[in-house]
């Protein structure tokens, strides 16, 4: 309770300068953890899994099926 009694003590100036630094070690915390996060998501990601999810087509036949250009004699 003191730290807050000193801090309501301080000019208007430095009582926000001293919110702001919170604001930003705070933010920055989140940030950090939100990164973390995310990154161990798509680490658990699978590529076939995502295929299978969405039913996406595979154009391995069609692929090998197109003609190549500049290659003619």
């Amino acid at each position: 309770m003191e730290f807050l009694k000193r801090l309501q003590n301080l000019p208007l100036k430095q009582r926000k300068i001293v919110l702001w630094i919170i604001v930003a070690i705070l933010g920055l915390a989140l940030c950090i953890l939100w990164l973390k996060i995310t990154k161990e998501r798509i680490k658990g990601f699978g590529k076939e899994d995502i295929m299978k999810e969405f039913n996406l087509p595979s154009f391995d036949k069609e692929l090998l099926e197109i003609p190549e250009f500049g290659n003619e004699e």
